[in-house]
């Protein structure tokens, strides 16, 4: 009986020897290398919540740029509306408030940036990209109106 327990466990010890090497490489890989990780839907969701934060700020910093810029040229134009005729001047004026308006209106919805979820993010977005496109065209316009004056 003791042989036959000690040829069982010589027995366990020399399939252990034969399997353990192969499980090893195989959980590290052919030739040592290491496997890929398995990536989880936690650090998925994270990356993708990284990615959108980092998109937020990018994009937030384009658009204070070009709101600040819109500011200027406004500003630059009031203050070119003073050298025209009067009748130009009333339209211009005019024009100018509702630029003006227009502007103020942009810096809300440049507030709601700020927003949490991403699809209220993307129509502020939406918005604040198509706001100021009609600001730069209405500026383009009474700048040219005052060109040909």
């Amino acid at each position: 009986m003791k042989k036959r327990g000690l040829s069982v466990l010589i027995c366990i010890f020399f399939a252990a020897a034969c399997f353990l090497p192969g499980f090893v490489r195989n959980a590290q890989g052919q030739d040592g290398e290491q496997k890929p990780k398995v990536v989880s839907k936690s650090d998925e969701t994270s990356s993708a919540k990284r990615k959108f934060e980092e998109e937020k700020k990018e994009f937030e910093a384009k658009v204070k740029v070009r709101f600040d810029e819109l500011g200027k040229k406004i500003n630059d134009l009031t203050a070119e509306s003073g050298k025209v005729g009067s009748k130009m001047k009333a339209e211009a004026k005019e024009e100018l408030n509702e630029l003006k308006k227009k502007h103020a209106a942009l810096k809300k919805e440049i507030r709601k940036l700020k927003a949490k979820s991403r699809e209220e993010w993307e129509e502020a977005k939406q918005k604040v990209q198509a706001g100021g496109d009609k600001i730069e065209e209405r500026y383009n316009k009474l700048r040219e109106k005052f060109k040909s004056e």
